[in-house]
């Protein structure tokens, strides 16, 4: 062989080198995976702090004041400039790193792809249940006696949402712990 002959890179099937399209990919993957650790730590901040700061604020006020004291601790205000923002980036990273996950081999995918399906179902809990109740909690949809027991319940099952959602996070720093990593034989034993 000539020397020109053995620098030529491996040429995949769509004409660029198949060690730098894997290296994209890994890349890509990677990036996925930060950003999707970073979404779901900015979420759980900002679930953490409300929970901690402004829920108390509303969820024991008098059913005559509970929309009120909403407006007042300041979940209206993360509800229209902070939640809507958020949201909808984490549950598309979710998605993205989902298909990512299944795809990829190595030790992180069981744990990448358990974050990407737990906080896909925190999603689905938050848009199928925690929205709309505070939103009918916010606008006096519901009235009397029963608005305290909501507010109740929401801030109760609130707290067992951001255990799930710290779970999510935990997986998800797992995977990235685990990325690039591989599954290592242990060596066969000696024949005797």
């Amino acid at each position: 062989m000539r020397p020109a002959e053995e620098s030529t890179p491996d040429v995949g099937e769509a004409g660029a080198p198949t060690m730098l399209r894997e290296e994209r990919a890994t890349a890509v993957a990677r990036g996925l995976l930060w950003a999707f650790v970073a979404a779901i730590a900015l979420q759980l901040g900002g679930g953490l702090y409300e929970h901690a700061a402004m829920v108390p604020r509303w969820s024991t006020a008098s059913a005559v004041n509970v929309s009120y004291a909403i407006a007042n601790s300041g979940q209206l205000h993360a509800a229209i400039a902070f939640w809507p923002y958020v949201s909808p980036i984490v549950v598309a990273l979710a998605f993205a790193n989902a298909f990512v996950a299944w795809r990829s081999q190595g030790l992180a995918r069981g744990w990448w792809f358990g974050a990407a399906l737990c906080e896909l179902l925190v999603s689905a809990v938050t848009y199928a249940y925690f929205v709309p109740e505070l939103r009918a909690l916010m606008t006096d949809i519901v009235r009397g006696e029963d608005i305290e027991s909501r507010a109740l319940a929401w801030a109760s099952l609130n707290g067992a949402r951001l255990v799930l959602e710290a779970f999510a996070f935990t997986l998800a720093l797992a995977a990235f712990a685990r990325y690039g990593s591989r599954r290592v034989r242990d060596p066969e034993p000696p024949s005797m």
